[in-house]
């Protein structure tokens, strides 16, 4: 699924699993996941690991709306993306 993101969007993209397997986490790093986090986490750590992503992006691929206006204090929703 996440190559499939990834043919079409650099979305940020943080799977969250049950499987803490190595092989596991390296296939979804290696197909364009951008991060990795197994359950159970804390939803401090999951909302740092959020942030961590987005400050990578930069704040212009971070920006939820397609046409690229963003602010720092613009919401980000789900149903923007």
């Amino acid at each position: 699924m996440v190559s499939a993101v990834r043919a079409f969007s650099r979305m940020p993209i943080i799977i969250l699993s049950v499987r803490a397997d190595e092989f596991d986490k390296v296939e979804a790093l290696d197909r364009g996941a951008n991060d990795y986090v197994v359950k159970p986490f804390g939803i401090a750590e999951l909302m740092a690991r959020i942030r961590a992503v987005l400050r990578a992006q930069g704040p212009k691929s971070a920006c939820p709306r397609r046409n690229g206006s963003c602010s720092p204090s613009s919401p980000v929703t789900p149903t923007m993306c």
